[in-house]
């Protein structure tokens, strides 16, 4: 019997052992619906939708129960997802605290429906987001957890990012138009060679290659500038996208060295600076440090002056007023 057929009778017999407890319905989803599917190695990843009355505990209980009625299931895996958490409650299971709730239901259309209610993503009170609005979630994750620098990244967190990674350029080729079909390892390294710049080739066979090292730390280190070299450019697009949306006519990229000192000043329209890396202090009537990742809008008219820090300042300028910066 294949895998799948086998998962789908676990499945039902898991659903009628706990239905009692407040199972609405279980999915199956992930690699064993793709071509990456290797029955020896690959994890049967299943969800099972949940009322909040449904005890967390019973999450490991639900999989040993699979693994040891079923062996040929050995890497059995179901996790939890509240109503609540897709109504935007709080995050109580470790699903939607590895995977925002509204991801989870931009992908729904594409898990496999099993047992139990069956539901659309549009039953909750979080809505599924676009494709664009989606990246910008996978990015606001990336710079939350801090591995926007990606040397910073520790080894126990380093295959995280790069299956984010790997989840981004999925986006962002659905986002330019190509088949929205389930996420694979193999799809995005196809589509990246077929239709990608040349950036997201570089970072999907930097992907590749730690995939095929089985996530190996030394691999991951080797990439790290082709990694940073990626979300940077990433970053750079929805910042300037950004500004250009709030009416800034003038957007560019700005690198100062450091230490660069800036005199006492001030600027006859808005001006707004977002920091891709490093940090610049103002000070003056304005008294402020910016970061890596944050922005800063100069108020018209106000006086001030601005020292670049140590590492020196990479920066997306907006401008109302071309040159006044």
């Amino acid at each position: 019997m294949q895998v799948l057929e086998q998962a789908k009778i676990a499945v039902s017999d898991l659903y009628e052992k706990y239905k009692d407890k407040g199972i609405l319905t279980i999915y199956i989803w992930g690699s064993i619906l793709t071509d990456d599917f290797n029955p020896e190695t690959s994890d049967i990843d299943t969800i099972a939708i949940v009322e909040d009355i449904f005890p967390l505990e019973i999450e490991e209980e639900m999989m040993k129960y699979v693994r040891d009625k079923y062996p040929e299931l050995k890497e059995f895996f179901i996790r939890l997802l509240y109503t609540s958490e897709l109504n935007g409650g709080e995050t109580k299971a470790l699903l939607s605290k590895v995977i925002y709730p509204p991801l989870l239901l931009l992908e729904m259309p594409r898990w496999l429906y099993v047992v139990g209610k069956k539901f659309t993503n549009h039953d909750f009170k979080i809505q599924p987001p676009t494709f664009a609005e989606a990246i910008n979630i996978r990015l606001s994750r990336i710079k939350k957890e801090g591995w926007n620098t990606v040397s910073n990244i520790e080894e126990t967190k380093h295959m995280y990012f790069i299956k984010g990674v790997a989840r981004l350029i999925d986006l962002l080729q659905k986002n330019r138009g190509l088949k929205d079909l389930p996420f694979s390892y193999s799809k995005i390294f196809k589509e990246s060679k077929n239709s990608g710049s040349e950036l997201e080739k570089e970072t999907a066979l930097a992907i590749e290659e730690s995939k095929k090292s089985n996530w190996d730390y030394r691999t991951f280190s080797r990439n790290i500038p082709i990694f940073q070299k990626f979300i940077d450019y990433q970053y750079r697009l929805i910042y300037a996208t950004k500004l250009k949306e709030e009416g800034f006519s003038h957007v560019f990229d700005w690198h100062d060295e450091p230490n660069t000192e800036y005199p006492e000043h001030s600027h006859k329209g808005k001006v707004s600076f977002w920091v891709l890396k490093g940090s610049v202090t103002f000070s003056g009537e304005i008294n402020s440090t910016v970061n890596s990742g944050e922005r800063f809008d100069v108020p018209v008219g106000v006086k001030h002056s601005a020292i670049v820090g140590p590492d020196g300042c990479d920066w997306i300028v907006g401008e109302e007023i071309e040159g006044d910066s």
